[in-house]
């Protein structure tokens, strides 16, 4: 299974892989940094929308919300594309991954049925989204009725992937590293209690990290204390079954 190039590393990767290729409204990948989850999802996206313009997908949304990390920077000079560009910087870094990226024109503001769109999170409100492949990005950064009006934009034959990472909460309030306040967990444990949520969504959690073996290491010895063992409980639930012992 190859899409814009791009193949599975791993049997995480190649489970996600396959929930990104189905057809359930909802996608979560979770994981460290490093697994490739932003790599698959903008792959298989790209694929769909480019090579297969008479199916189902006419575009790909990534949007994600800007939150800087670290200290703030403040205010960001430019027009809309300008203050945008930054925070997709990191979706932008897998094209040179792929074997085919769309042509310029189909990325510039004002163009004409464009295939590829990058959104602010807080442009989405009151939309309605067909025939979309959205990608949510640090998706670990949304409250609650932040995810909800996400969540509920999607239109007809559209699908919404929901990508995060619980170590990596932009939060200096500490409000989201509470379980109780976070939307990502809220919403995914919901759908894993609630009869019926599994015909709306899938979830695979990665956990074999392919960026290098340095950056493997700083994960492993840094993310035990910053996640919050509710939050790793939620995660294990998509562990592969093939995967879950050398996660262990």
């Amino acid at each position: 299974m190859e899409f814009q190039g791009v193949s599975a590393k791993n049997h995480g990767q190649t489970a996600a892989l396959k929930i990104l290729n189905n057809n359930k409204p909802y996608t979560f990948l979770t994981g460290p940094a490093g697994t490739g989850k932003t790599l698959l999802t903008g792959a298989v996206g790209l694929e769909k929308v480019v090579k297969h313009p008479k199916d189902r997908f006419k575009k790909v949304i990534y949007t994600r919300l800007q939150v800087q990390t670290g200290a703030n920077l403040g205010y960001i000079p430019g027009d809309f594309a300008g203050k945008t560009d930054p925070f997709v910087e990191p979706f932008k870094d897998n094209f040179s991954e792929m074997e085919y990226t769309l042509p310029l024109d189909h990325l510039q503001s004002g163009t004409k049925n464009k295939k590829l769109e990058f959104l602010p999170i807080q442009t989405m409100r009151g939309r309605t989204i067909p025939n979309a492949f959205i990608i949510i990005d640090e998706a670990q950064n949304l409250d609650m009725d932040t995810i909800t009006t996400l969540a509920t934009r999607l239109g007809q034959e559209s699908k919404m992937i929901f990508l995060s990472n619980f170590a990596q909460i932009d939060d200096e309030t500490h409000h989201l590293k509470d379980p109780m306040n976070n939307g990502l967990y809220q919403m995914l444990s919901r759908l894993y209690s609630n009869q019926g949520g599994h015909q709306f969504f899938d979830h695979v959690h990665l956990t074999d990290i392919e960026r290098s073996d340095a950056a493997a290491f700083i994960e492993k010895i840094m993310r035990t204390d910053r996640v919050h063992p509710t939050f790793t409980k939620l995660e294990d639930r998509g562990i592969p079954t093939l995967s879950k012992k050398s996660a262990v």
